[in-house]
């Protein structure tokens, strides 16, 4: 699933060719892409000749402001992504909405179809749950941990999957989080200390920030790929995600597999206590 990184990354791919254009013409090919909607016809008339000022992101929403004030909102779920690509003849399978400019074509694709698209006359209240884990301060990060770790019995890993709390942090993400931080992933919020919140709160800023620099993170199946078809590089990186039985950069440690949440989650058990 993309997470917060892929998202942001898309997000600076596409203003420098976005901003400042007019749309020209909208094909849906998948109605479940917009749905919405009552009809592909109402989700063209929205978006037809109307200018893009601006292309904003909220955890793992991206949304495009409109010169009319509206507003088309993207989720991106399980498998969608965006992609230039100024030939048709060339598109995709997947290729569900496309998007053409006066002077490009962007494609969003989509294999599972969980991923949306959707135009809105006023700002969508879902997008802005819990604080945004890269924009937000560290003042601010520090009283949502704070506020949980007085209350709650949820395992750090939860606690950063819940879109409630902290927005766009996804799987890959909170294992690498937890790994720099030095804390395991099943340790519950309420038994961190203060010194540990603060490496948490630290951790985030620094892999977040790296990742984005590095254009995301492409698995082995290059389920991500950015807007110019090119994998992201912070999987060279990965300090724990995805390598279990493999030794632990720091101590040498054999790097386990566990589930949280549902989620299989990676750690090393003798530098994260």
């Amino acid at each position: 699933m993309p997470e917060i990184v892929e998202v942001e990354t898309f997000r600076r791919q596409l203003e420098p060719i976005l901003i400042g254009k007019r749309i020209i013409e909208v094909k849906v090919n998948h109605l479940r892409s917009i749905r919405r909607h009552k009809s592909v016809k109402e989700f063209t008339n929205l978006l037809l000749g109307k200018d893009i000022l601006e292309i904003s992101r909220f955890g793992k929403y991206l949304t495009f402001h409109l010169d009319d004030g509206s507003f088309l909102n993207a989720h991106l779920r399980m498998s969608g992504r965006f992609l230039l690509n100024d030939d048709p003849s060339s598109d995709p399978k997947h290729s569900h909405i496309i998007l053409t400019t006066e002077k490009n074509r962007i494609l969003f694709i989509d294999p599972r179809t969980f991923g949306e698209m959707w135009v809105t006359l006023t700002p969508t209240p879902e997008i802005s749950r819990g604080i945004d884990a890269l924009t937000s301060s560290n003042i601010d990060l520090q009283k949502v941990i704070m506020q949980l770790a007085s209350k709650s019995t949820k395992a750090i890993k939860a606690v950063l999957l819940d879109q409630h709390y902290i927005s766009g942090i996804g799987n890959i993400y909170a294992d690498e989080i937890c790994s720099l931080a030095k804390i395991n992933v099943s340790r519950r919020i309420c038994d961190l200390k203060d010194r540990e919140i603060y490496q948490l709160i630290r951790s985030i800023k620094i892999i977040l920030k790296k990742a984005i620099k590095l254009r995301g993170s492409s698995l082995r199946d290059e389920s991500f790929l950015d807007l110019n078809n090119n994998i992201g590089s912070f999987q060279k990186f990965h300090r724990v995600h995805a390598k279990a039985g493999q030794q632990c950069s720091d101590c040498g440690s054999e790097i386990v597999k566990t589930k949280i949440v549902g989620r299989t989650s990676y750690f090393c058990p003798k530098c994260q206590t």
